[in-house]
């Protein structure tokens, strides 16, 4: 009798497993950072955390990108601690910039697009790039 059986080869276990490190990487570069002082104005952490929140939970977009903009969020936590300004404004540039290229694919009603478009600007002037 022949063999019908399908073999199934692929990565989707390491996906998690990495989706999972980026997660936990993520999440702790944004720990790191101070919380704002005034509750009506969200400081660089209360938007990351609600960025990396609204990249996890986004429907339409694939776990590869999802890893890519996490990536991106831990970029922009980590540029935060970064004393140089100029250094600083460069790194979150490229985050921001890779962020907006990763996005640029939703549809404009995705949660995630209309949270970007409400957070990039609060971003951007928080690291000066206005």
């Amino acid at each position: 009798m022949p063999d019908n059986s399908i073999s199934i080869s692929g990565n989707a276990t390491g996906n998690i497993i990495q989706s999972s490190t980026v997660k936990g990487n993520v999440s702790a570069a944004i720990n790191e950072l101070p919380a704002s002082n005034d509750p009506e104005k969200p400081g660089v952490k209360e938007l990351l955390i609600q960025l990396k929140t609204a990249i996890e939970t986004e429907p339409s977009l694939d776990d590869k990108n999802k890893i890519k903009a996490l990536k991106q969020v831990e970029a922009l936590a980590k540029a935060a601690e970064i004393p140089q300004e100029g250094e600083k404004k460069e790194q979150a540039d490229n985050a921001l910039t890779m962020l907006k290229g990763i996005f640029s694919s939703l549809h404009t009603g995705a949660t995630l697009f209309l949270a970007w478009n409400k957070l990039s600007p609060m971003l951007s002037q928080l690291f000066g790039l206005e």
